[in-house]
């Protein structure tokens, strides 16, 4: 593995589409990291850089999610509800 102190810095743009591809929004992802939710807005606003092994992390879960999506799951059809005989005798 390299040594990801010589990764260049993820760019912002690409920081917030790995986290749009997991699904993951700000807090659930400082969440996962162990860092607070106004660390991770500073890295998708560009203002603090990604420390190395986060971004390694990310790249590496969002590329995997990017290369395996889900099955393609097709709902059942949904039938229409059986209609009770009208009764003509009730009007």
């Amino acid at each position: 593995m390299s040594d990801p102190t010589l990764l260049p810095p993820i760019a912002p743009e690409r920081f917030v589409e790995c986290l749009r591809v997991c699904h993951w929004p700000y807090r659930t992802f400082a969440s996962i990291i162990g860092y607070d939710e106004a660390s991770v807005r500073r890295y998708a606003k560009g203002e603090v850089r990604v420390p190395s092994g986060v971004a390694q992390w990310l790249l590496s879960v969002t590329e995997y999610i990017e290369n395996n999506p889900p099955a393609l799951i097709t709902k059942p059809k949904m039938r229409a509800p059986k209609r009770k005989p009208s009764n003509p005798e009730r009007m």
